[in-house]
């Protein structure tokens, strides 16, 4: 019997629901984020006051940040050493469950402490869950297809984002209505969608990450490693363009109706991440190389950074996060699809790819913490857009030696699993 016998599902539809369950997923987990935690957590507007509601959402998204730091990995080590034929499958079933017990508790608190209680066990869901559904990209696809499996992430990030979000501020549904609309919606798509997806008995290979000895082998794998501090450092660049915009327009820009112009940033952002991430999928896999997407896409994250804290008012907002949106929907892509040709172990997908996802995560939630620091000491956003800058050129920068370890790790994939 050959391997898509054993599946059961063309390709096509597993992308279909793979893309649908990550939109959820990252509905879940971004718009907190970017508005339900700030709002919840948002001060006054006085030149004293408003300084303090940055600070503590922060140290809010800190603490989930290194809850899914720590989490993530150790849950896609315990899906690696399932035993039977269901591994990924009972791990998201219980990252559903935490990420949707953690928005029911944020539904119900205001102030920081229950704040970052309830929110640290959805980022702990959040983790889990991803840990589980990254695996199954590197334990089904080979490279060629990559490319497209690691857009659908991407595109799904952008649509999950715009949707919830337009669904939240458009109906008026405030702060707990929106954490009960994300928590039935992680229930009832991820859930279903995780239970359809195949979860076939991994392949028995030689060579094994998983061992007594080999538990941190993949982080002595030199250009996994390299790979992991490059991504470390874009996704902390974009982390801090982005994360805080609703308090750069209310308090950096003084925008009346901030929660609607974020909601426009969010519109145009996600337009430009979409098509450039779908083209840069499709261009990856026919190609032989992901490494200049990587740095092109930091290089344009830098300048939209830049851009913002040249000029800024809202339209030149807009044009940044028109730019923001191309260099993160070519990263997104590029990115992830170069991380799983890189793994060392195949017998470690789960684990490793967790740490991929940790990795890319932790920046977003930890991200704001380190922007509002840069905020509290200067009183203004012009440090948080420079140090964007900064980190994204450095990125870009610590990108270009993996060139070579990209060379080595493009033959010998494992045939797919799907049918075309």
């Amino acid at each position: 019997m050959n391997s898509t016998d054993h599946v059961g599902m063309s390709r096509r539809r597993w992308i279909s629901i793979y893309t649908l369950i990550w939109t959820v997923v990252w509905a879940t987990q971004l718009i907190p984020v970017q508005l339900l935690v700030p709002l919840q957590l948002n001060t006054s507007d006085a030149a004293d006051r408003w300084v303090a509601g940055v600070v503590h959402t922060g140290l809010v998204l800190l603490v989930g940040g290194i809850s899914t730091l720590l989490v993530g990995p150790a849950a896609g080590w315990i899906s690696d050493r399932l035993p039977g034929g269901h591994r990924r499958r009972p791990v998201a079933f219980a990252g559903t469950l935490f990420t949707a017990v953690g928005l029911l508790g944020l539904a119900f608190v205001s102030s920081p402490i229950p704040v970052a209680i309830a929110w640290v066990v959805a980022s702990a869901g959040f983790g889990t869950l991803s840990g589980a559904l990254l695996a199954l990209i590197a334990d089904q696809l080979t490279r060629g297809e990559r490319g497209a499996a690691s857009a659908a992430v991407s595109v799904a990030q952008a649509v999950g984002l715009i949707v919830g979000m337009g669904v939240i501020v458009t109906l008026d549904l405030g702060v707990r209505g929106g954490y009960l609309v994300l928590a039935v919606a992680s229930v009832v798509v991820v859930g279903t969608c995780a239970a359809v997806l195949p979860d076939p008995a991994p392949p028995v290979v030689a060579g094994s990450g998983t061992g007594v000895r080999g538990d941190m082998s993949s982080l002595r794998d030199a250009p996994f490693l390299w790979f992991l501090g490059s991504r470390l450092t874009i996704n902390l660049g974009n982390a801090l363009a982005v994360s805080l915009l609703l308090f750069f327009l209310m308090h950096g820009l003084r925008v009346a109706d901030a929660e609607r112009t974020l909601l426009l940033l969010t519109v145009v952002y996600v337009v430009a991440a979409i098509v450039t991430s779908a083209v840069t999928g499709i261009a990856t896999d026919r190609g032989s190389r992901r490494v200049p997407y990587v740095v092109t896409s930091a290089v344009v994250q830098a300048l939209a950074a830049v851009l913002i804290v040249t000029g800024p008012t809202v339209p030149v907002t807009v044009v940044g996060g028109v730019l923001a949106g191309v260099g993160y929907g070519m990263y997104s892509t590029a990115g992830l699809a170069l991380g799983t040709d890189l793994l060392p172990f195949p017998d470690a997908h789960g684990r490793d790819l967790a740490i991929v996802n940790a990795v890319q995560t932790a920046p977003q939630l930890g991200g704001p913490m380190v922007g509002a620091l840069l905020v509290s000491a200067t009183g203004d956003f012009t440090a948080l857009f420079v140090a964007s800058a900064a980190l994204s050129t450095l990125g870009a920068a610590l990108t270009l030696p993996l060139r070579r370890g990209e060379t080595r790790r493009r033959h010998g994939q494992s045939p797919s699993t799907l049918r075309r």
